[in-house]
């Protein structure tokens, strides 16, 4: 049984109507595969959700798609955040015309559309042009 908790109208189930659902999967061999509700800043109670079903029906768990997002999931502070003292990308586009433009024989053509770039609120692109100075960094898990 796969569940797609992560899209409506899914969404709206509760883990005790999937966990009715999912029943009948431990006496058939079956298997409960999960998109999971959140993959954000709340992946550990979905996952706890999905075990929590798992266990209910006596079946495995597959979890399909699994990834974090988030800055609270990868320790980023102060990112993200349009305000004084906070680091944060803008990228200023026209979504009439952004595109990509790279094909395998061209992979890095730029993208279409793309008018301006600042990174942690310095211009890094204009006009078709990317500047020299490199305002960003590395970030590293928890730093």
């Amino acid at each position: 049984m796969s569940s797609g908790l992560y899209y409506p109208p899914a969404t709206r189930a509760t883990t005790a109507e999937v966990c009715r659902v999912a029943e009948p999967l431990g006496d058939a061999g079956g298997v409960y595969t999960a998109h999971m509700r959140d993959e954000g800043d709340d992946i550990l109670a979905a996952m706890d959700e999905a075990f929590l079903i798992g266990r209910h029906a006596n079946a495995p768990v597959v979890i399909s798609h699994h990834k974090c997002n988030g800055r609270a999931n990868f320790g980023l502070t102060d990112r993200g955040h349009l305000r004084a003292g906070a680091f944060a990308d803008i990228v200023i586009f026209d979504p009439d015309t952004v595109g990509d433009r790279a094909t395998f024989d061209a992979p890095i053509n730029r993208s279409a559309g793309i008018e301006r770039v600042f990174v942690n609120g310095q211009e890094s692109f204009s006009g078709g042009t990317v500047s020299s100075t490199r305002k960003g960094r590395v970030l590293r898990r928890g730093k």
